[in-house]
């Protein structure tokens, strides 16, 4: 998706927060694409597109379309087995948070008596701690 067409999608997504009481975890998603919007804005477009005609120098007019490369992926680490202790190539991997539904399920599994917080907005707060804590 170039930055244009999330721009769109986070106007759009901004038009619904100002007409609807939105829950935490849409606003979490409008936050996250706000964040991919900056990150994408700092990168340097690789060539400008005129036309069919592809351009890879600094030169660009008004309407070029900027073209960009994908983040590239994490190098692979070398860690110790904790089973062997041998050195083992490890890729890092992206964190990856639970789905509402993955929430609702825990918390249903495992209710704790006297305990009733707004469960999104706790399980946002501890997986934030734990993605501090293992990225």
């Amino acid at each position: 998706m170039n930055i244009e067409a999330m721009k769109q999608a986070l106007e759009a997504l901004e038009e619904v927060q100002g007409h609807m009481n939105t829950s935490d975890w849409f606003n979490e998603r409008v936050n996250t694409l706000r964040t991919a919007i900056e990150q994408a804005e700092k990168q340097e477009p690789v060539a400008y597109s005129i036309g069919r005609t592809l351009h890879w120098h600094e030169g660009r007019g008004v309407n070029d379309a900027q073209l960009y490369t994908p983040p590239a992926p994490a190098a692979p680490v070398q860690e110790e087995c904790v089973v062997c202790g041998d050195k083992v190539r490890v890729i890092p991997r992206p964190w990856v948070g639970l789905t509402p539904d993955e929430v609702f399920s825990i918390a249903d599994q495992h209710p704790v008596e006297g305990f009733d917080p707004d469960i999104m907005a706790y399980t946002s707060a501890i997986e934030q701690r734990l993605k501090e804590k293992n990225t």
